[in-house]
């Protein structure tokens, strides 16, 4: 059910005086409907996923502000699926990657709270993952839902982490483009060999 403007205020105010993780999400899905933000609102943004995160609490949802804040992690580079349900039910989502003929492989969901269930899948540029959803109970399984993801990178989406560089390297060479391959593969070692060159393991 959407949160009128009413509920939102009583919901910031909240906030300032304790950490309650739905309306912090509740505020956020608000804001995702925003076209422009001010300040404040990039604060409160990076604030509450950062707190979010940290208590292993990832939504797709979180996808929507990459060009707005700093995200932490690497939640740029996943897939997401979400799905919605009982808190109680368990939830399995079945997947096979690219041979749809192949066999599929099974994984509990995770549950975010609230009857909110995300799996996190990480694709390469032409890879198309299927999957479906089921619930299951001590009777019997039943099929809920279904879908696919996949990836198609365009080659100007920018050179930012090693995940975006592998994929841009893949869909040059798919498109048959030598010299943009072969520019992407130059920085992609140069970048790799700085970051093995400055920065070494803590332990």
């Amino acid at each position: 059910r959407p949160a009128d403007a009413e509920m939102i205020d009583i919901m910031r105010h909240e906030l300032i005086y304790e950490d309650n993780d739905l309306c912090g999400l509740t505020i956020l899905k608000e804001l995702a409907k925003q076209k422009v933000y001010s300040d404040a609102d990039r604060s409160f943004i990076e604030k509450r996923i950062g707190v979010l995160v940290n208590k292993g609490i990832v939504m797709p949802l979180f996808k929507e502000f990459r060009n707005v804040v700093r995200l932490p992690g690497d939640i740029c580079e996943k897939h997401y699926v979400e799905y919605h349900t009982d808190p109680n039910a368990c939830v399995k989502i079945h997947y096979c990657l690219n041979d749809f003929s192949g066999e599929y492989r099974e994984t509990l969901m995770k549950d975010m709270g609230y009857g909110i269930f995300v799996s996190e899948f990480l694709l390469f540029s032409g890879e198309r993952l299927q999957y479906y959803i089921s619930e299951d109970s001590p009777q019997d399984s039943i099929i809920t839902e279904s879908g696919e993801l996949c990836v198609d990178p365009e080659l100007d989406e920018g050179e930012g982490t090693g995940y975006q560089q592998i994929n841009l390297i893949i869909t040059a060479r798919e498109m048959n483009d030598p010299k943009t391959m072969i520019r992407l593969l130059d920085g992609f070692v140069k970048s790799d060999h700085i970051v093995k060159t400055l920065f070494n393991p803590v332990f």
